[in-house]
């Protein structure tokens, strides 16, 4: 099994990071199916801040754990059992007729997936734990194994966008068969010890004294809020843009698909500027893309979508691999399932809360296009703002 670590570890990121290729048009689902704009704000918000409040215990968990693969193995197969059911709360006869108004019941809807995604919320930091701890130890970079991840996520949404072209029928019943899936194959992947597994426990409160992890977590947060607000509300912008399921995942497709030269050039990437740097290129990447998604709409110039979609690769290096490297380097292995539980809460959680739940209460009063602007003029300004800090962090750090 050592001998074909890589190769499992690779696959493995490969097989959970299809589940991610479904998020568009799953949103997309909940407006066909009759959910209002602000009920797809809560259905992509509220489950999401339930997982963050139970993420910590999860991140200290897989600390304890004698092989940190157990909890993607449980948790992946529950949360894929769960979505086989999700599809039968909705009367697709009603649909199919016209009528999307009470076509789907709300209340056991929102409750699967609250439960769900508390399940998948918890395997990604495990996994990245373990992606990370396995590399290290074998002398490997980490880059090439999330390259995988976003690979899958690729296969996913080219294989999901050709199945679900016609009808967005059984859209979950499919994704909880892949994370089933993943949760069968984690069997096969490294056995990862946890550090604090019969030893001395270390509580995950001592992150939150790091000034430093303060200022990343709040850096993060910023830009993470508009990326989820695009993850929440992408599929009613394209609907609205009159743009099909096919062409949607197309774009994606090409967007997400940078994401692999950037991932093998990352260790290049980082030797020309530090964490934080690219943290602040990917506020003006960002910005300008949410601008452009704007300027799309308001001139209904759909061309411009595209070099929009092509920025989607700075939010995932700049918000999410780059941090998750850096904490993955400079934390004690004792907190390590910790600090990227934590770090997966400030990706993830808390920033459904605002880009999702508020921003959908936003976006019924004032549109999708107009928020697209409100964005990408907040971190345009951001950018100024943390720039101080940044500068005294990189000559602390040259010094």
């Amino acid at each position: 099994m050592k001998k074909h670590g890589m190769l499992i570890l690779s696959l493995y990121y490969i097989i959970f990071f299809m589940h991610q290729g479904f998020g568009a048009l799953l949103t997309r689902y909940m407006y066909l199916i009759g959910f209002s704009e602000k009920q797809v704000g809560v259905l992509t918000s509220v489950p999401f801040l339930l997982a963050m409040c139970l993420l910590p215990m999860f991140g200290t968990v897989t600390d304890r754990l004698p092989k940190k693969k157990y909890l993607l193995i449980v948790l992946s197969v529950f949360a894929g059992g769960l979505l086989l059911f999700i599809d039968g709360f909705t009367d697709f006869t009603m649909i199919e007729s016209g009528q999307t108004e009470g076509a789907t019941r709300f209340l056991p809807f929102f409750i699967v997936l609250v439960f769900s995604t508390i399940f998948v919320q918890a395997v990604q930091p495990a996994m990245n734990s373990i992606g990370i701890e396995y590399t290290a130890s074998v002398h490997k970079e980490y880059g090439p194994v999330r390259m995988c991840g976003t690979a899958g996520y690729l296969l996913g949404t080219l294989i999901i966008g050709q199945i679900l072209a016609k009808s967005l029928r059984y859209a979950y019943s499919w994704q909880g068969l892949v994370l089933l899936f993943s949760g069968i194959f984690a069997v096969l992947l490294p056995d990862i010890r946890g550090h604090q597994h019969g030893n001395e426990k270390v509580s995950p409160l001592v992150l939150l004294k790091d000034r430093k992890m303060l200022l990343l977590l709040g850096m993060i947060l910023t830009g993470t809020v508009t990326t989820m607000f695009f993850g929440s509300f992408n599929g009613i912008y394209m609907e609205q843009m009159g743009i099909s399921n096919s062409l949607m995942t197309i774009l994606l497709f090409i967007g997400a698909s940078l994401e692999i030269p950037a991932l093998l050039l990352s260790k290049k990437l980082l030797k020309r500027f530090n964490m934080w740097q690219w943290i602040l290129i990917g506020y003006i990447l960002c910005g300008i893309r949410w601008i452009l998604l704007f300027a799309a709409m308001a001139l209904q110039i759909r061309p411009l979508v595209i070099p929009a979609q092509l920025l989607g690769v700075s939010s995932m290096m700049t918000f999410e691999f780059f941090p998750q490297q850096e904490v993955g380097r400079t934390i004690k292995p004792e907190l390590s399932g910790s600090a990227q539980t934590l770090l997966n809460v400030f990706i993830f959680g808390v920033p459904r809360i605002f880009g999702s739940l508020l921003g959908g209460v936003l976006c019924s009063r004032f549109g999708v296009g107009n928020m697209y602007l409100f964005w990408g003029l907040m971190l345009l300004t951001a950018a100024a703002a943390f720039f101080p800090a940044v500068k005294r962090i990189t000559k602390e750090n040259v010094s």
